[in-house]
This record gives structure tokens, sequence and C-alpha cells, in this order.
């Protein structure tokens, strides 16, 4: 039987006042998108592409809900998802979070662009104090604790 607490890895934010203040900067958006090829900063969908693609001279997307993504909005809301498949057959379907309980514990965890992925560290995490499904994407939310 599972334990109940999760692992999430998080795309490192470069916000305008430090990591995770706000969505990406444009010499974040750059890192991201260009030099790292994130999964979710590529996409077309995603509002830091477009603004990529206008020529990057924007300041970072607003965020709000879900959007520019779960990542940059992660410390605001306390809550995360699982997303959607990037690639192959399940492209665009939700990825369920298996294993989730009331009371255990999500941790999310990050790297720069400098670190090697054995460096990676965590950067914070909540007591689940709620599960949901929305849209078909399970959403956790804060409980009473958080570790940031």
């Amino acid at each position: 039987m599972r334990e109940g607490n999760l692992a999430f890895k998080v795309t490192w934010v470069y916000g305008a006042d430090g990591p995770f203040t706000t969505s990406c900067t444009p010499a974040g958006r750059d890192i991201n998108i260009r030099r790292q090829k994130r999964v979710w900063c590529s996409e077309e969908a995603c509002p830091c592409n477009e603004v990529l693609k206008r020529g990057n001279t924007e300041p970072p997307v607003p965020v709000s809900g879900d959007r520019p993504s779960y990542d940059a909005n992660i410390f605001r809301e306390w809550r995360f998802g699982g997303g959607t498949f990037h690639h192959g057959r399940k492209r665009n379907t939700p990825i369920k979070i298996r294993h989730a309980k009331l009371g255990k514990f999500a941790f999310f965890t990050s790297r720069e662009r400098q670190m090697k992925e054995e460096h990676r560290r965590v950067i914070g995490g909540f007591q689940i104090g709620e599960i949901k499904d929305v849209g078909g994407r399970a959403l956790l939310s804060r409980g009473q604790t958080d570790l940031s």
C-alpha cells in the first residue's frame, strides 16, 4: 500500500523579483523555451511561448489560476495538478494523480539550469487538504500546514 505522499518536478520559474515571484522574465523565457526546451513552456498554447514568438520583449505574463503554468503560481495558490500528456497517443489527456491521500504531503522539487539532475532540491510543499477533479485533472490544494 502506498503512503500517499507525493513529489512533483516543477519547472524553475525565473521571476522578476526572484524565483517563483512572477512568471518568467524575458531572460527566463529564453532559458526555459529556447535553451532547455521545457515541455509545457515550449507548447504552442503556453502564453509564455506566445510572448517569446512576438519578440520576447514583454514583461512576465500575469499569473492567474493555472496560467501561464501551475509552476508559476504554486506559492500563491498552493495547489498543483498532474497536467496533461504532451506526446504520443495520450497527448492532451489529463494525467491522473494516483496515490494522493488527505493529510499526506506534496513536495515540489526543481533545479536551476546550471544544476545537474542529481542536485535537484525540494523547494516547497504542503499538507494535502483537498483532492478534486477539475476537467479531468486532479488538483491538490493546501491543508493546514505548508513547508515553504
